[in-house]
């Protein structure tokens, strides 16, 4: 059954990302335009930072990235390490990846349930918004699979939801304890948790976005198109960005007051410790 589900979310992505050009919409919202992926990719490598910060890598360092997709955080902390491990469920991300790889990342495909890696190899490993699309029983089977190949006092840094009620077809969030408890069983101790995303204006914005979207495909399909439907596209994206600007212009505020498990996603940082 395990094999099953993981062969549909292989073809998932596969297909997924065939159908999408730019590569950032691909990981992120393929429904949503270009702007607001970069924007999602842009506050994710801020978070990126910050907990990256919080550590003292070394040059000598492997670091493993589970779920890499196009390697965009493969590419940044190859610039900080000497080596870094780089898998993906599909196969043709990492041929892509592989012809267009900076000197000392390794591309593999690779299920993150089933690491072709020796035990307590890596000083790092980290997971972005990847072991979400997991369902529970693999889950879990992958985080102990990482917590294996983490080196004893190796870090391991995990981007995710943690609103398990908004699960879809190929989301399947954890809650806040959930995933610490996960990691925790595997002989990994939580050292620093940020919260992200605490807005839910941000979470309207999308929904109204695809709720827009949804609208214009019917009046594309009756042919009913006019330059009013032009100004409405025009207006949902004046909302949508204006929307996702207070969103974040609050967010320091909102850290500061609420606890990282009343935001949407939460990034983090296990010490391993066998």
């Amino acid at each position: 059954m395990g094999k099953l589900k993981e062969k549909q979310l292989n073809l998932f992505w596969r297909d997924r990302f065939k159908k999408t050009k730019n590569p950032i919409s691909a990981v992120y919202h393929a429904d949503k335009p270009d702007w607001y992926n970069y924007f999602f990719h842009k506050q994710k490598l801020k978070i990126f930072d910050s907990i990256i910060s919080k550590i003292n890598i070394k040059k000598t360092y492997k670091v493993l990235d589970i779920g890499c997709g196009y390697g965009f955080f493969s590419e940044k902390i190859n610039k900080s390490v000497d080596e870094v491990f780089a898998i993906d469920i599909v196969d043709e991300i990492i041929k892509y990846n592989k012809k267009n790889a900076s000197p000392g990342i390794n591309y593999f495909a690779m299920s993150a349930t089933s690491l072709k890696f020796q035990d307590n190899l890596f000083d790092l490993s980290f997971s972005l918004m990847s072991l979400q699309h997991l369902p529970n029983s693999l889950k879990l089977k992958a985080i102990s699979e990482i917590c294996r190949v983490t080196k004893n006092k190796g870090y391991i840094l995990l981007i995710e939801s943690i609103k398990p009620e908004e699960k879809s077809a190929h989301v399947f969030p954890l809650s806040y304890d959930s995933w610490v408890e996960a990691f925790e069983m595997n002989h990994a101790k939580l050292q620093l948790v940020y919260g992200a995303e605490y807005n839910y204006l941000l979470r309207f914005a999308g929904k109204f976005f695809s709720k827009f979207q949804t609208k214009q495909s019917l009046i594309a399909n009756s042919n009913a198109t006019s330059l009013i439907s032009y100004f409405k596209k025009i207006l949902k994206d004046i909302i949508l960005r204006f929307l996702i600007g207070i969103s974040y212009l609050t967010e320091p505020l909102s850290r500061i007051i609420f606890k990282p498990s009343n935001a949407h996603r939460c990034a983090f940082l296990f010490k391993v410790s066998k």
